[in-house]
Order: C-alpha cells, then sequence, then structure tokens
C-alpha cells in the first residue's frame, strides 16, 4: 500500500485511532483501499453523510480486528472488500453496518476468511434491519421452531396466525407483523429451508409452549370455542438453517463470547 493511499484512508478514519490499528488497516485493505472509487476520492469531495458514515463503520471494523493477533492478519480479496467498502459509506442501519463489518473482518483473517463468500455482500443488501435482528438471535441454533394457529369449524379452518415465532416476543422488531414475510426472504436466500422431522418438533416443546402461551391460546380456546369455533389449534412446524445459511451466520454474525 502505497503512503499516499495509506494517508488517504487515514484521513478516512478517525484521526485519534492509535497507529497500530491503521497499520492493521493498512495490511487488510491496502489494495481494497487503491481499488475503491470512495475511498479514493480526496476526503473534501466526499459528502458530509458519506464522510460520517465510513467514519463511523471503519471504527467499528478496527475494532474487531483488534480481537485478531497481528500473525493472522491478511488483505482482503477485492472482491469482497470493494463492494463492502462502497455500501458503507451509505449505509445508515447499524445492524446491517455491523454485518458488512463482521464479513470485511471474517476476510481479514485467515482462521476465517474461508467463510466470507463473495455472495454475502449482496445478500447482507438483500436483509431488512428486522431481519438482521432475527439471525443475531437464531445465530446458534440449527432450526427455527413455528406454530400456525388454525381455527376449525365445520370441517374446514381459519387460520388466525401462519408464523407464530417465539422471537415475536424476544425482540423488538420494528415490524413484527411481517415475521412471515421475513422467513420467506430467509427461504428465498437460501439460509433456512422447511423440514418435516417429527424429532425436531418434539425437541421444540418448551418453544412450541412459549408461543402458544405468550399468543394467549388459551384464553382464546375459552373465549371462542365452541360459540364461535369447533377448536382452536396449534400446528407445530420449524425451518432448518441451511448449509449456506450458516455460513452466511458464522461470516457475518458475531458470536457470543
Amino acid at each position: 500500500m502505497s503512503e499516499e493511499s495509506k494517508d488517504k484512508l487515514y484521513l478516512t478514519i478517525y484521526k485519534d485511532l492509535a497507529h497500530p490499528t491503521v497499520n492493521a488497516i493498512g495490511r487488510t485493505l491496502g489494495t481494497v483501499v487503491e481499488l475503491c472509487p470512495t475511498l479514493m476520492l480526496p476526503i473534501k469531495y466526499l459528502t458530509e453523510k458519506a464522510r460520517i458514515y465510513t467514519e463511523k463503520h471503519l471504527k467499528d471494523y478496527a475494532k474487531k480486528l483488534e480481537e485478531v493477533s497481528e500473525e493472522k492478519l491478511i488483505e482482503v480479496h477485492p472482491q469482497i472488500g470493494v463492494p463492502i467498502l462502497e455500501r458503507l459509506s451509505y449505509t445508515t442501519n447499524d445492524e446491517i453496518a455491523n454485518l458488512f463489518t463482521n464479513l470485511l473482518a471474517s476476510a481479514s483473517n485467515i482462521d476465517t476468511v474461508n467463510k466470507a463468500h463473495p455472495s454475502f455482500v449482496s445478500m447482507i443488501e438483500r436483509l431488512s434491519p428486522d431481519e438482521a435482528k432475527i439471525l443475531n438471535y437464531i445465530k446458534e441454533e440449527d432450526y427455527i421452531p413455528y406454530t400456525e394457529i388454525r381455527a376449525e369449524k365445520d370441517g374446514d379452518y381459519e387460520i388466525l396466525e401462519s408464523h407464530l415465532t417465539i422471537f415475536r416476543y424476544d425482540l423488538d422488531l420494528m415490524f413484527p407483523q411481517n415475521i412471515g414475510a421475513n422467513l420467506s426472504n430467509f427461504i428465498s436466500l437460501g439460509i433456512i429451508v422447511g423440514n418435516r422431522d417429527s424429532w425436531i418438533r418434539l425437541k421444540a416443546d418448551k418453544d412450541y409452549n412459549r408461543m402458544c402461551e405468550n399468543f394467549g391460546l388459551k384464553e382464546m380456546k375459552s373465549e371462542l370455542v365452541p360459540c364461535k369455533y369447533n377448536d382452536i389449534i396449534a400446528k407445530r412446524d420449524f425451518f432448518i438453517v441451511t448449509p449456506i445459511g450458516k455460513l452466511f451466520i458464522d461470516a457475518c454474525i458475531s458470536k457470543s463470547k
């Protein structure tokens, strides 16, 4: 990395960063900075918002590099690094930015670079902030239990809740009514897939019971059965996290320590 490029990178991040951290970023992003149009612009030509976002997110990335021993730091491949740095200049949401900087950190570490697939950059772009929260919630899980609440009457049924999950109650989501759409997006991205293994349904009994309790199924049945419906039942089901989903989560979601 040339001294001129290093100076431009230094001006792009907070000036109070310690020099060893700047040097670490120089090692990992040297070629990326030289190829990234956003960072090669003189600082005065960056918009104020783009500069603020870039500074903030690069500082977060620098903190993640501090957790990696120096001998394990490697140069990020431009195929991953360039599009991430470009996106960090306009990403306003912290949850989404965190996915990008985690992926960048994974690509900077010889132990985790194999998990940093280039397609993950575009996958992050297709996620909402709520979906980033959900992925963080299930980061240690192999499956996602959910239930469908059905009201039965005269041989037919009405769906009262199609994708009731436990994180509907455990997470502060902006749009909890969109959980079904969130799960559908995960399916389209290949992160999860439907499955009907009865052993997992049995293993998730506690989760299903919590869903029904929080939903108020017992109270609803007392109020509406049999005056309106013959019965109200909770149909148990679940999604499996796919191998590519696990790889994506490993590369882009920080694990609990």
